[in-house]
C-alpha cells in the first residue's frame, strides 16, 4: 500500500465510511443467528455510531492541532485530548448501562482509536518545522 493511499484512507470521512462497514459487519454477523432483521438492527447500530464516532473524533483531533499551532506540542496536546475522549465517552456510555467489566469491553476500541489517532496526527497534521 503505497503512502498516498493511506493518506487518503486515513482522512475522516473515508475513516468513517470504512468504520462504518466494519464495525457494523461485524456486529450484524455477531447477531445473525437471531435472525435477519435483528443483524440488520446491529449493523445499523454498531455501524453509525462506528460512523459518527470515528468522523467526529477525527476533525476533533484535525482542528485542535491546527488551532494549537502545528508543533509538536499541538501533535501531542491533540493526541491527549482523542484518547481522553476515547476513555472517557466509552466508559461513560457502559457505566450508565450497567455494563459489568468496562474496561474488556471497551479495550479493543480503545487500541484501534489509538492506533487510529496516532496514524491520522502523522499523516494529516504536519508539524512546522520553526
Amino acid at each position: 500500500m503505497t503512502a498516498h493511499m493511506i493518506h487518503k484512507l486515513l482522512q475522516p470521512h473515508i475513516s468513517a465510511v470504512l468504520a462504518l462497514i466494519v464495525y457494523g459487519s461485524w456486529a450484524a454477523f455477531s447477531n445473525v443467528s437471531y435472525g435477519y432483521n435483528t443483524a440488520l438492527i446491529a449493523f445499523l447500530i454498531q455501524g453509525g455510531y462506528a460512523f459518527v464516532s470515528t468522523l467526529a473524533l477525527g476533525v476533533a483531533v484535525i482542528h485542535t492541532f491546527r488551532r494549537l499551532g502545528s508543533s509538536h506540542a499541538a501533535r501531542i496536546g491533540s493526541f491527549l485530548l482523542g484518547f481522553a475522549v476515547l476513555c472517557t465517552v466509552p466508559a461513560g456510555l457502559h457505566t450508565l448501562a450497567g455494563t459489568p467489566n468496562i474496561v474488556q469491553s471497551i479495550l479493543p476500541g480503545l487500541i484501534w482509536g489509538t492506533g487510529y489517532l496516532v496514524l491520522l496526527l502523522r499523516t494529516q497534521c504536519p508539524v512546522n518545522a520553526s
